[in-house]
């Protein structure tokens, strides 16, 4: 998959990442997971269906063609479940966004960036191993906090948000169906001239 067939189609694949069942759903991880959620209601694509190692829904936006997808490989192995769809014929030109939790951006903010390493994020991470390609486009979901607490990062990202936390958590995720649909109608550098604030 070259990086020129990935920037030149109107087939999108979005991928939102997280971990799969009941007790992860609502934790800080699991945002990408909720943007997908968000999207099948938004753009009338009815309910998520299993394919393969994902739950997958499909439809349209803007003349494009969307495919909307939550591995359920868990967050590690995220690449497994989007290579195995990637390598569909249908899929093979399409453009990939990934829409993931950031620990490296304060809570509420977000990022849209065309390429890039996976900044630490072990999900991303396992896309670029399986896809040998950092050429992809990618919505960062800030998660972090101006005083982190101590311990674990793993306890802090599969912890769930508090009270307090969900009136930003739901402006961001709002301003994330912004974001994306701004990227498929008005393109990248634009959108993120717009949104990368």
């Amino acid at each position: 998959m070259s990086a020129l067939s990935v920037l030149e189609s109107g087939h999108w694949i979005i991928i939102g990442l997280g971990n799969p069942g009941e007790r992860y759903y609502r934790t800080r991880h699991n945002l990408g997971f909720m943007m997908i959620d968000l999207l099948v209601k938004r753009w009338g694509m009815g309910s998520l269906q299993r394919q393969g190692k994902a739950d997958w829904a499909q439809g349209t936006f803007a003349g494009c063609k969307i495919d909307l997808l939550k591995p359920l490989t868990f967050m590690n192995l995220s690449g497994i479940a989007v290579r195995k769809f990637m390598e569909s014929s249908e899929n093979m030109g399409a453009k990939l966004l990934v829409v993931f939790d950031d620990l490296n951006l304060p809570l509420g903010k977000l990022r849209l960036r065309v390429r890039g390493s996976a900044g630490g994020h072990h999900g991303v991470e396992s896309i670029i191993e399986q896809l040998q390609t950092e050429e992809f486009f990618r919505l960062r979901l800030g998660i972090g906090l101006e005083n982190p607490p101590a311990g674990n990062t793993a306890d802090f990202v599969l912890s769930s948000f508090s009270s307090n936390e969900g009136e930003t958590v739901k402006e961001m995720l709002q301003a994330g169906i912004e974001v994306i649909e701004s990227l498929l109608v008005q393109g990248a550098e634009k959108t993120m001239s717009l949104f990368n604030r």
